[in-house]
């Protein structure tokens, strides 16, 4: 027995959720998933101390695998997606926060799923899932907030929704939020996705030096974001006309 095979058995695995928690157990139970994983023996026991989770950070892991889609991506995403906190967690006026562990949680995914030899684009998807799963959306999000996450989320969406969902779920009641992920879904249905997911610049990079008179810098990598962003806020129309009103107007001379 191999422990890197072991690990893609569990991983890659075609049974139930609570196949994967009690395979998962049973690498716990027997010593290998130290071995295997490090880290995420480590989040057993792991106490969160918080209102919003009921269980500790491995438990919760479980939890969530269990209501995650039987996709590759998403359930690597999982084991991976909160083990930031155990280097994140802080005090705060009293309670306790883990700010930015979605970060500290993508660079150990990476560093684990290289290790366990995963293909670089299964890498890249689960970095990308890991690093951008605290969907934190309220009723108040403006059309424009929905339409740059469909943006960034590019072809992950639907992945990172799934993610999202089950993360939700998992929480300890009343936190978890089924009805605002429900209502996000719902929202984006209302938008035509593939005509944002595509969306790019009015203008390219060679336009902008030309209009503004200025040689190739981070600069015009800056000023194409902020039409891009114009763009989907609602801003400007996906024009050249309005693009170039915009860009004399917040970077001329």
């Amino acid at each position: 027995f191999q422990a890197e095979d072991g690990i893609r058995d569990v991983e890659r695995s075609r049974g139930l959720g609570d196949v994967y928690k009690r395979q998962l157990r049973t690498l716990h139970q027997t010593g290998l998933l130290k071995i295997i994983e490090p880290e995420l023996e480590k989040a057993v026991g792991f106490d969160q101390r918080s209102v919003f989770h009921y269980q500790d950070l491995f438990e919760h892991t479980l939890t969530v695998l269990q209501s995650t889609p039987q996709k590759l991506n998403i359930r690597l995403a999982v084991l991976y997606h909160d083990l930031g906190k155990l280097y994140t967690q802080r005090e705060k006026e009293g309670r306790i926060v883990y700010y930015y562990h979605e970060q500290k949680s993508a660079e150990i995914a990476v560093k684990a799923l290289r290790r366990l030899k995963f293909s670089n684009k299964i890498i890249e998807e689960v970095k990308f899932l890991v690093r951008n799963h605290m969907i934190n959306y309220s009723s108040d999000w403006t059309d424009a907030a929905i339409r740059r996450l469909i943006h960034k989320a590019g072809p992950y969406l639907k992945d990172l929704l799934a993610l999202r969902r089950a993360d939700m779920q998992a929480l300890a009641p009343p936190y978890n939020r089924k009805k605002e992920i429900r209502e996000l879904e719902q929202r984006i249905k209302k938008i035509n996705v593939q005509k944002i997911q595509q969306l790019k610049p009015p203008l390219d990079g060679y336009q902008i030096q030309q209009i503004l008179k200025i040689p190739p810098s981070k600069k015009v990598g800056q000023i194409k974001q902020r039409l891009l962003e114009a763009v989907l806020n609602g801003e400007i129309k996906n024009t050249q006309e309005e693009a170039i009103a915009l860009i004399k107007k917040e970077f001329g001379k």
